[in-house]
This record gives C-alpha cells, sequence and structure tokens, in this order.
C-alpha cells in the first residue's frame, strides 16, 4: 500500500513538473510572438516614414485637390466625416518641414480650397505623420488610458510616447493588451509594466 501511496506521488509531482514546463514554455512562445508583433508593427510604420496626413478636407474631387497638392490616393470619410489624403514626399526632412510649418499655422479649408461651400471654409486642416491603423489604435488607447497617470501622450517618428512632467522621462510605449478588462498593462522601453 505505501509503494502505492509513493509510486502515486511521484506520478503526481512528474505530471506537476511537466505541466509546469508546458506553462513555461507557453509563456516564452507568448513573449516571443509579442516581439515579432512589435517588430512587424514598426517595419509597417517605417514605411509610411516619408509619408504624411492631412486630415479635415471636404470629400472635393481629387481634380480639385490636386491643384493643391500632388497626392497618392485619397481615402473618403465615413458618412459626414472628412477623407484623409496620404501622401508621399520625397525624404524624412521634407515631410517634417510640412508638419512644423502647420504646427506654426494652423490651416483652414477656406484657406486652402476658395470654392468649398461656406460652412466648411472654417474648418481646420490637420497635418500629421502618416500612421499605420495599428499606431492609430495604439496612440488612442493610450491616450484614453493614460491620461490620469500620464501628462503628455504623442506620437513622433514612429514611436508612441509618454511623460508624466514637462522634465519627466519620457516612456515609449510598444503595445497595449486588454486582455483583462480590470487590468490593463502598457508594455514601453526596457519591458517594464505600468498598470493603469
Amino acid at each position: 500500500m505505501e509503494t502505492t501511496l509513493k509510486n502515486q506521488d511521484n506520478k503526481i509531482k512528474s505530471l506537476e513538473n511537466k505541466n509546469l514546463d508546458l506553462i513555461n514554455k507557453f509563456k516564452n512562445l507568448e513573449i516571443r510572438l509579442a516581439v515579432l508583433e512589435q517588430d512587424m508593427q514598426q517595419y509597417e510604420q517605417k514605411t509610411l516614414s516619408t509619408s504624411l496626413e492631412i486630415a479635415g478636407l471636404p470629400d472635393v474631387p481629387a481634380l480639385v485637390v490636386s491643384k493643391v497638392i500632388c497626392l497618392l490616393p485619397s481615402l473618403h470619410g465615413k458618412k459626414d466625416k472628412t477623407g484623409i489624403l496620404l501622401i508621399e514626399m520625397k525624404s524624412h526632412t521634407a515631410r517634417n518641414q510640412w508638419i512644423t510649418a502647420s504646427k506654426e499655422k494652423s490651416s483652414t479649408v477656406g484657406a486652402v480650397l476658395p470654392d468649398v461651400p461656406k460652412d466648411k471654409t472654417d474648418s481646420r486642416i490637420f497635418i500629421r505623420e502618416a500612421l499605420t491603423k495599428y499606431m492609430k489604435t495604439l496612440l488612442y488607447n493610450a491616450k484614453q488610458q493614460l491620461r490620469v497617470k500620464f501628462l503628455f501622450v504623442w506620437y513622433k517618428d514612429g514611436k508612441v510616447c509618454a511623460r508624466k512632467t514637462n522634465s519627466s522621462k519620457i516612456h515609449y510605449i510598444r503595445s497595449v493588451n486588454l486582455h483583462k478588462p480590470y487590468c490593463t498593462h502598457i508594455l514601453y522601453r526596457n519591458t517594464h509594466c505600468l498598470k493603469s
């Protein structure tokens, strides 16, 4: 009887060790997958490194818009929302010059397109870095979830950044995991976690 109990205890310990080993392997694979996904997202974002978006323009014919600026595709907005123009610049520097100029002087639809209806002339035009859908979602979620703890959350040069104060350290946010609705983890540089 004692030998049977010892055998069962040994089998249980062996199964517990195998289970623990499988759990560790699973966690390792999850981490590797997350790193690969982040690398893929960074690569996709780098393809847009010389592109910028112009948002706030009303839905107008492409011929009218092409008189204002040379553009690649025109993405039309849903229902009453404005579309976004994706523009490929010759260099990263040229893109940054456009973005800097747009921050110094805000443009309105009426100033750029004089033939638009009167109700749309005072709408503001936004010029910003082009973002992949993932990065737009990451930026939005980071702003929503970190607004209590972080004073600044922004996007620059392929990275979502967060800062608690004007002089504090900048955190680079790579992903927002929403597996548990009651606990959100934000992964950032050096793979530390913040609990919001």
